[in-house]
C-alpha cells in the first residue's frame, strides 16, 4: 500500500488545498498508479520518504541518523524561512524524546539519511518529526518547512519512532570504500590475529570501534582526525566474531569480520 503525505503541496489553506494544490496531489497519485498498473519507466523517487530507523551514531548522544526508505530518496534540507509572521527552521521541528529544542543544527550527506546535531548529550529513547497541528508555542497551524526528497515529494511525519542508542549492526562485504577511505580485512594464515588496513584518501575525523554480537562496543581503535596514508590495526583477543563500525563526518557502516 502507497500513500502520499500532505506536506510540501502548495495551496494550503489550513483544511483544503487550491486548485494547484490538488492538481499537485493528483500528478502524485497518476505517478503511484502508473508504475503499478501502466508500465511507467520514469519511477525514481515518486514514492514519499518514510522513516526506516533512527539512532545515535556517537557514545555521546549529540548526534541522530535518520534513514529513510525508500533507499533512493535524497533527502533535502529546506532553509529557514518566514510563514505566517513566524521565523521558523525546521529543525525546531524534530522532536528528541519530549525536547522542543534540543536539535542545533541538520545536514545530509546527499543521500536516504539525516542527521541531527544536538545542542547537549540525550537519553532520549524516541524521536518525533513535526508537530501535532501548531507552530511551536503559537496557534497557527503549521504549513511547513517541510522535509523534501528530490522530486520535491514531502516525506511522511512520525511520531515517538524509537531511537536506537547505537548504530545498527549489518552485514557488509569484508572489503569496501566509504567516502575517501578504504577498509581491508587481511586474515593471515598462521596462528596470527588478522588485520584491519585502513587507507585514508583524503584527511579526515575516522573512529573505529569494535563491536560484538549485541552491538556492545568492546575496543576503540581510533578516534582522531587521520591524514593521507594507510593504516594497520591487529584484531588479536576479540569475540570470535566480531564487527567493526566506522564513523565519520560522510556516514557510519559496520563490517562483520572474524578475527
Amino acid at each position: 500500500m502507497w500513500g502520499i503525505p500532505p506536506f510540501g503541496i502548495p495551496g494550503h489553506d489550513g483544511c483544503h488545498y487550491d486548485i494547484n494544490g490538488y492538481h499537485n496531489i493528483g500528478g502524485q497519485l497518476y505517478k503511484l498508479l502508473a508504475r503499478d498498473f501502466y508500465g511507467l519507466v520514469d519511477t525514481a523517487a515518486i514514492s514519499a520518504p518514510n522513516i526506516k530507523e533512527a539512532f545515535f551514531t556517537d557514545l555521546a548522544h549529540q548526534t541522530v541518523c535518520l534513514v529513510f526508505s525508500p533507499k533512493e530518496s535524497i533527502i533535502q534540507i529546506p532553509n529557514d524561512t518566514t510563514i505566517s509572521g513566524i521565523a521558523t527552521s525546521i529543525k525546531d521541528y524534530f522532536y528528541v524524546g519530549n525536547d522542543t529544542s534540543s536539535v542545533a543544527s541538520i545536514t545530509t550527506n546527499g543521500s536516504n539519511a539525516v542527521f541531527l546535531h544536538l545542542k547537549k548529550p540525550s537519553q532520549a529513547t524516541t524521536i518525533t518529526y513535526l508537530p501535532d497541528v501548531n507552530y511551536n508555542g503559537t496557534a497557527v497551524i503549521y504549513e511547513g518547512p517541510w522535509l523534501l526528497n528530490q522530486r520535491g515529494i514531502g516525506a511522511f511525519s512520525f511520531w515517538n519512532v524509537t531511537l536506537a542508542q547505537q548504530p545498527p549492526l549489518s552485514v557488509r562485504p569484508a572489503s569496501t570504500t566509504l567516502e575517501n577511505i578504504h577498509i581491508e580485512f587481511i586474515k593471515n594464515t598462521s596462528n596470527q590475529p588478522s588485520t584491519i588496513r585502513l587507507q585514508v584518501l583524503e584527511p579526515t575525523q575516522i573512529r573505529l570501534v569494535i563491536c560484538d554480537l549485541l552491538g556492545r562496543e568492546v575496543r576503540e581503535l581510533n578516534n582522531s582526525r587521520l591524514n593521507i596514508g594507510e593504516y594497520f590495526y591487529t584484531t588479536d583477543k576479540l569475540p570470535s566474531v566480531s564487527f567493526l563500525r566506522v564513523i565519520t563526518p560522510n556516514g557510519t557502516l559496520t563490517l562483520k569480520f572474524i578475527p
